[in-house]
């Protein structure tokens, strides 16, 4: 009887000992890659929803990011036992500040399909052009096939005048939206393409112009 006792404490420590290990291995990542997403879902939100400026829309997320992921600090450090001081809320405030002007106003080269799509993304409206570089971030292969357009280039691709196209520029100065490349990557790949804009709160339609693509964009309010 003492032995069986002895074998069932044993497994119920190393079912404990599986357990906290696949909350490290699953968990920690997990929890390190939420502030970002959030960063981007938030900023969506609090721009269609709560009808605010786009700019200060990722200002607010950015705060409840940084939270976020002082958060996750705090109980990993208690977790090894550490114990983390007041700076942490700021150096945490600074990396997403950080992170989210990179993404705004970088974009690499092989990234976009041509040197003239580089020079106008930053056109794209902020919380758009957010998103479009965290999915980046998570899929360097992604590839920009098309942002800004005018009328003329409707014409000059054979392609009858859209009139609503939100590749034009709109009355907040911005473009809405923008088209991913899906040729020469997988059906799988396109389908979560797709699910990750639309998570983010975007609107998307996978069709055909001048090339199949997906259509990336952020409502007019």
């Amino acid at each position: 009887m003492r032995d069986r006792s002895r074998f069932v404490a044993r497994r119920v420590k190393e079912g404990g000992k599986r357990r906290r290990w696949k909350r490290w291995v699953f968990g920690l990542p997990l929890s390190l890659i939420l502030p970002f997403l959030v960063l981007v879902r938030l900023s969506t939100w609090l721009y269609l929803a709560k009808g605010m400026n786009g700019w200060l829309a990722i200002a607010g997320a950015s705060v409840v990011a940084a939270l976020l992921m002082a958060i996750v600090v705090v109980v990993v450090a208690r977790r090894i036992g550490a114990r983390p001081g007041r700076w942490i809320l700021w150096t945490t405030g600074l990396m997403i500040g950080v992170y989210a002007m990179y993404l705004l106003l970088y974009i690499s080269a092989a990234n976009v399909k041509s040197t003239d799509l580089r020079s106008t993304y930053h056109h794209l409206h902020p919380v758009l052009r957010l998103s479009v570089s965290s999915f980046i971030v998570l899929d360097r292969n992604a590839v920009i096939t098309d942002t800004e357009r005018t009328p003329d280039d409707y014409q000059r691709m054979g392609l009858s005048v859209n009139e609503t196209s939100l590749h034009y520029e709109q009355q907040d100065g911005y473009v809405h939206a923008v088209d991913l490349r899906t040729n020469g990557r997988t059906r799988g790949r396109n389908a979560l393409t797709q699910w990750y804009f639309e998570g983010m709160g975007f609107s998307t339609l996978r069709h055909t112009g001048t090339a199949d693509h997906l259509h990336v964009s952020i409502p007019l309010r």
